[in-house]
């Protein structure tokens, strides 16, 4: 049973590298097509070269966060997968107000079910947002985002 489970992890993490290197592959594409564009000035040129660099950062930007995705939906002991409903268990501990934003400080407990190893640790949320244009908050569903704090 535990093959299967480290083959769990590993599938994640290289479903993460291949989303990243799909990613790398549409930045170079704008690079090149860029490149040539730009030497014949055509403006089309230089704002795929400028694409490229956002796409370049988002890229970075994804890589790193699905990798930290990946690793705390895993056990770091034996490699299971957490189930979110059964494994996981969350409580809103504080919420500090300022005057454009609410931040919730959660602490979240990570049950093994195959090994028994649990984890704790506390993680801070921006639950609500002050719309300066709109002149009314915009708040978001904390039991959303602690979902998509792990994978699915």
């Amino acid at each position: 049973m535990k093959i299967r489970q480290t083959k769990t992890l590993k599938q994640a993490k290289l479903q993460a590298l291949i989303f990243s290197l799909i990613m790398l592959a549409i930045t170079v594409t704008h690079f090149i097509v860029g490149s040539v564009l730009a030497t014949k000035n055509s403006l089309i040129g230089i704002i795929l070269i400028v694409m490229g660099f956002l796409w370049g950062g988002v890229t970075v930007w994804d890589f790193f966060y699905s990798r930290k995705r990946v690793k705390r939906s895993f056990c770091p002991a034996c490699g299971t997968k957490y189930d979110y409903v059964n494994d996981i268990s969350w409580d809103e501990m504080n919420q500090n107000a300022s005057a454009d934003k609410i931040v919730s400080e959660v602490r979240m407990e990570c049950h093994c079910p195959s090994c028994g190893r649990t984890d704790a640790y506390f993680q801070k949320f921006t639950i609500a947002r002050y719309d300066k244009n709109k002149g009314q908050w915009t708040r978001q569903d904390i039991v959303a985002l602690m979902r998509n704090y792990f994978i699915k």
